[in-house]
């Protein structure tokens, strides 16, 4: 294969794996905004009707909201795999040519290899579990003192 045009398909993917990555962070921030805006929501419900079911309720939908986070997460970070082949091949002064188009399979790779398993290990993350973690302490919390 020419390497000239190894090199540009290579730079395409490159920059479509940026975009991909890039959209995952903008849907995470829509999906931290419907858990403070629901969640809370439903603490502010709990006060104004004096019924502490309303926090456990919070609570429960911040949870889920983190989990969406979460796995969000991990899809997201499954493209990094075939993002740092592509970084090797340009950092390499004299690369091994590698296949272009492979994002599919490498992510796969990745995510099988890489992701699998570390569910709560991205759960813990702050940039993941904020602000949900400290909704669902606060729901708890007041249902427990309410």
């Amino acid at each position: 294969m020419d390497v000239d045009l190894l090199r540009k398909q290579l730079e395409t993917e490159y920059l479509h794996l940026q975009k991909v990555v890039e959209d995952f962070d903008s849907r995470t921030l829509l999906i931290k905004g419907w858990s403070v805006t629901f969640s809370l929501a439903q603490i502010v419900a709990g006060f104004t009707s004096a019924s502490p079911s309303l926090f456990l309720i919070a609570a429960l939908t911040a949870t889920l909201f983190w989990a969406l986070e979460t796995s969000w997460k991990g899809f997201q970070y499954a493209y990094h795999g075939r993002i740092r082949d592509i970084e090797a091949y340009f950092s390499a002064e004299s690369p091994p040519p590698i296949p272009a188009f492979q994002i599919s399979a490498r992510w796969f790779e990745t995510f099988h290899a890489e992701v699998a398993g570390r569910y709560f290990e991205f759960a813990r993350w702050p940039h993941v579990c904020l602000p949900h973690a400290v909704v669902v302490v606060l729901g708890l919390g007041m249902y427990v003192v309410y």
